[in-house]
Formats: C-alpha cells, sequence, structure tokens
C-alpha cells in the first residue's frame, strides 16, 4: 500500500487550533489516521490524554518538509509526530534529528532490478505454466511494477530479516511492514488473480498455507528483531481472528495499520464479511492482545472524509 502523508490519531480529543506549520503540511495533502491504544495501556500513556498524536508517511511528496528542516521545525516534527514512516535512503542521514521514524519495507516485493532478482530467481512465485507472478499493486499491460516473492522459502525470509536489520542498524526505531496480507494479492499482471504453485509441493498454494508462511515470517521478524517496534500493514478482511495465523501474525507486531480504515468504501452494515460490526471487533481484538491500531483514509484528504474520520474516531 501507498500513499501520501498518513497521519495518526491516539484516543485523545483535537487539538485546536491548528499549528501554522501542520496547517501546511495538511495543506499538502495527505492521508489521515487514527493511531488507537487499547485500553491496557501503561500509566505513561494514560496520563498523556488528551494529546494528539500524528503519524505521518514521509513519502516523496513530503519531502519538502524533511529536506531541509531548520532546527524549529526539526523540533517541532520531533514534538508532534508520534511516528513517521520513511523511506531508506532518503531519510537514512535524517535519523539525527528524527531518531524515532520506522522504515519501510514490503513484506513480498522484489523488483526488477534489484541484484536478488538475477541471482535467486527461484524466490519469485510463478503459475502452473512457470510465468513468474506480481504483486498485484500498479500493474499496466501485463506487468507490475514488483514480483511477488515466495514467502515460504526460508531463504528469502532470512534475506529479508537481515535486510530491515541493517536498517535498524542504522538508528531506526522500527520497521513498517507494507503487505501483510493473509489473502491473496497475486497477479499475472493483466488484472487476473492468481494462486500460485507451491514449491515445496508443486501444486496450486492453498491459502491455509499460504497464511501459515506469512505467520511463520512475522513470526520470525519478531523474535530476531524483539525490541524494535513493528507495525504490519493488513487487508482488515482477510480472515476471522479464529483463525491461528491471523492471531499469530497479530501478536508478532506492536501495531495493526488497517488498510483504508473506516473510509474503505467496502465496508457495510452489519457482521458478514465487510461488515461495520465485523470491522469493530477486529479493533476490539487487537487491543485485547495489548496491540495498537491504526487506520488511514485511504488517499483521500478532502474535507468530508477526515471530518468522517474524526467523527469515528470519538465513537471508538
Amino acid at each position: 500500500m501507498t500513499g501520501s502523508d498518513r497521519r495518526s490519531w491516539s484516543v485523545r480529543k483535537v487539538c485546536n487550533p491548528i499549528p501554522k506549520f501542520l496547517a501546511l503540511l495538511v495543506a499538502s495533502g495527505g492521508v489521515i489516521a487514527m493511531l488507537l491504544l487499547p485500553v491496557s495501556v501503561m500509566a505513561e500513556e494514560r496520563a498523556s490524554e488528551g494529546v494528539v498524536r500524528f503519524f505521518v508517511d514521509a513519502k516523496s511528496s513530503f519531502d519538502p518538509w524533511t529536506r531541509r528542516p531548520d532546527k524549529k521545525q526539526q523540533a517541532w516534527m520531533r514534538k508532534h509526530y508520534f511516528r513517521m514512516q520513511t523511506y531508506s535512503s532518503y531519510f537514512d542521514k535524517r535519523l539525527a534529528w528524527y531518531p524515532q521514524a520506522w522504515v519501510y519495507k514490503d513484506a513480498y516485493a522484489i523488483k526488477p532490478d534489484w541484484p536478488v532478482f538475477d541471482e535467486h530467481p527461484e524466490w519469485v512465485l510463478r503459475d502452473a505454466e512457470g510465468k513468474l507472478l506480481y504483486l498485484d499493486y500498479g500493474c499496466s499491460n501485463g506487468t507490475c511494477p514488483q514480483y511477488a516473492a515466495d514467502i515460504g522459502n526460508p531463504a528469502f525470509r532470512a534475506w529479508w530479516i537481515a535486510a530491515a536489520r541493517s536498517k535498524i542498524d542504522l538508528g531506526y526505531a522500527g520497521i513498517w511492514v507494507d503487505d501483510v496480507n493473509l489473502a491473496w494479492r497475486i497477479s499475472d499482471g493483466h488484472g487476473k488473480s492468481v494462486r500460485p504453485i507451491d514449491p515445496r509441493t508443486g501444486r496450486e498454494m492453498a491459502l491455509h498455507d499460504w497464511r501459515r508462511y506469512f505467520a511463520n515470517f512475522m513470526g520470525e521478524l519478531r523474535e530476531a528483531l524483539p525490541d524494535i517496534e513493528l507495525a504490519h500493514n493488513v487487508i482488515w478482511y482477510a480472515g476471522s481472528t479464529h483463525d491461528p495465523f491471523i492471531r499469530r501474525q497479530i501478536d508478532a507486531a506492536d501495531y495493526i495499520n488497517l488498510e483504508r480504515g473506516i473510509s474503505d468504501r467496502g465496508i457495510r452494515g452489519g457482521a458478514g464479511k465487510y461488515g461495520f460490526e465485523t470491522f469493530l471487533a477486529l479493533i476490539d481484538y487487537v487491543h485485547s492482545r495489548g496491540k495498537n491500531v491504526i487506520m488511514d483514509d485511504d488517499d483521500d484528504d478532502s474535507v468530508a472524509a477526515r471530518d468522517y474520520e474524526l467523527a469515528f474516531y470519538f465513537l471508538i
């Protein structure tokens, strides 16, 4: 998932008026999000009730604010932005003034220009005809910008975790892991969803196994880097929390980013797969595990969308 600056609100009241620098940031467009803390937050968290927190996706459109900020602006961002989702290597040299940054990494993307693509072609998933498959994002004319990696391959997972560790060693506070999808998001490049062949069985991969591989992957990441802050970007309707693999995936994280949040236009009434009650139940479950929830507004930076998110914030 990608988006412009994504701001997160903890379950606190909204500060008003908006500072001038923040007004400039809001004017630049972006995705609002809420950071919902579990009831069992620590004493210092409870003491901060009433304080607004922001989470920013500091992608390229946000660069004007991070490229050469003066000391006052640096201090303002440290004070007002609870965390930033940032991108290496651009942000590597900016950690000195914003050390609480999270570094972005996609869970199972391999780009064609990465050396690992040529070194380990077996790490890319294929269909029954042996054709390479893609992560279903940004596809056009039969191709997509990212191949879909085989998360069931222990060597790929070890390589990924080593790369993540190298970023943490630079000084990042945590990792924002994109596409922790316990539902299928694998494409043939022509808009068709494809179930890959599982290299371990030679048969079409079962969803049960895909989820198991993901749970193992996120568990290994947590074990390898136990002291970092770990956020997973997930599809909220991927499956029931009765599924043990979904539970394991949630438990491996500190923050669960619910992609599209309450602004998901597919949300329906009731308790069905896409039902509002199901959505709320997931938030309650994540909180019951002592984890935090981040919700974005699906790249809609209109006033109506922001008001809608804020109204939901008060309902929660």
